[in-house]
């Protein structure tokens, strides 16, 4: 999902950082479209409904629901006030995870980069379809044996909080995989393979 860097985004909702200026739901034709003090609410839709309002919201026709309200700095006091305690445990935990996060930056030496995460080409039997940007893999969207068209997302690759996809070069059939989803990848690292012509 695109969305504007430095935002950790939790769970899976539709984009906030908008590539059709026309969208309805982006004011001013401004490509974000969260503005200070908005209040955002969330709620749960089964994947298919998720699919199919993606879809529909890169398509132009679905919209965010909107509404007018107020932020009222004293309720939002009074909210942290009645949740002290909860969230000054929160902070504690937060903070803890990001030392420790820290720490193993500082100690990595590269040794946390899998040796089997990066293939050579000469371990490939077949035509290499390669990573185009260095991430992470998001999804599989083929199998081996299965025949892909030329143009044809086989895999995703997530990077920069985007997802990037990765296309079969030609008609083919995938000979075989060289990674898993969650894994690490390089640009340039084979993902899959094509059969070779016979």
């Amino acid at each position: 999902m695109d969305s504007p860097g430095g935002y950790q985004l939790v769970g899976r909702t539709l984009p906030i950082w908008n590539r059709r200026p026309s969208h309805p739901s982006f004011v001013n034709g401004k490509p974000w479209l969260l503005r200070f003090f908005d209040q955002v609410q969330f709620y749960p839709v089964t994947e298919t409904e998720l699919t199919r309002m993606r879809s529909a919201f890169a398509a132009g026709t679905l919209t965010v629901k909107a509404e007018p309200t107020v932020f009222r700095l004293a309720e939002h006091e009074a909210f942290l006030a009645a949740n002290h305690t909860e969230i000054t445990e929160f902070q504690v935990r937060q903070a803890v995870a990001y030392q420790q996060e820290i720490s193993l930056w500082q100690e990595d030496d590269g040794s946390l980069i899998s040796r089997e995460s990066v293939v050579s080409e000469v371990d490939i039997k077949g035509e290499p379809i390669a990573a185009t940007i260095s991430g992470n893999v998001w999804k599989l969207l083929v199998e081996p044996g299965e025949a892909v068209q030329a143009g044809q997302v086989v895999v995703i690759v997530e990077a920069m909080k985007m997802e990037f996809a990765i296309e079969a070069p030609r008609d083919g059939v995938i000979a075989h995989c060289t990674c898993t989803p969650g894994q690490l990848v390089q640009m340039g690292q084979p993902l899959m393979a094509l059969e070779l012509p016979s």
